[in-house]
């Protein structure tokens, strides 16, 4: 099997240089349109691939034991729908005012919701 990646310098800085933003990051409403079809875009796609956030294959195991140790008091855990995602989407991977998303290694099926909620 063959790898290739494609590069292209995105000369917007991210929204945040971490994964939290703390206070209004002051973008105009086209920027959030452009976010929330970005969010939407994908789930119309279909992939045999797994989605791997820091290299770890989301499985209803992993799902289980993350929610638990969040969120002890949760019983059902179970996945639901699985929908292509991003899967490493914070602000740090989200550019600023020329919107663009970055980071895409870890992109496949996951819960549905899963971009949306880690964002």
């Amino acid at each position: 099997m063959w790898r290739a990646d494609e590069l292209e310098l995105i000369a917007s800085p991210p929204v945040s240089k971490g994964a939290l933003v703390l206070g209004g990051p002051g973008l105009p409403d086209a920027w959030w349109e452009a976010l929330h079809s970005s969010l939407d875009a994908p789930a119309v796609q279909r992939t045999p691939r797994i989605a791997t956030p820091d290299t770890v294959t989301i499985t209803q195991e992993e799902v289980t034991q993350t929610l638990r140790e969040v969120f002890p008091s949760v019983a059902d855990t179970q996945i639901e729908q699985l929908a292509p995602a991003h899967a490493d989407l914070t602000w740090a991977n989200v550019m600023a005012p020329e919107f663009c998303i970055i980071d895409w290694e870890d992109w496949g099926m996951a819960p549905r919701g899963l971009d949306g909620a880690t964002l």
